[in-house]
């Protein structure tokens, strides 16, 4: 069986480490990136299926992040999740604008998530 991968890009590394835990129980491959030069890094090196990705990181943030993945033709089709604790209407707007699939804010239901993943890579 060929092993989903899934990129986690998020600077708090309880919660990364968490988010990892719970998609690993359910059988993803997970790598972890602390900020979103580090998620570029790894989206172009490992091709995961889906990425999750915090918006307010140092270095590059995930709304750069983001964009430039959407910019590359490369990464442009892999699935985007939002997990933040920003939670205003315009950058909402903006993730979905984007091509964001699914926008979470902090603090969220890891049951959830997890859900929600199986449902877009479905």
């Amino acid at each position: 069986m060929n092993t989903r991968k899934i990129l986690i890009v998020e600077d708090e590394e309880v919660l990364r480490r968490f988010v990892k835990i719970s998609l690993e129980f359910e059988g993803f491959k997970v790598y972890e990136a602390a900020d979103g030069q580090e998620g570029m890094e790894l989206v172009q090196k490992e091709m995961p299926v889906l990425v999750i990705t915090d918006l307010m990181m140092p270095e590059m943030d995930g709304i750069t992040f983001y964009k430039r993945m959407k910019e590359k033709k490369e990464t442009m089709n892999i699935p985007i999740i939002v997990l933040t604790a920003k939670d205003g209407f315009q950058d909402v707007l903006d993730a979905y604008d984007n091509g964001v699939v699914m926008y979470l804010t902090k603090p969220f239901d890891p049951r959830m998530l997890v859900q929600r993943v199986h449902e877009i890579l479905s």
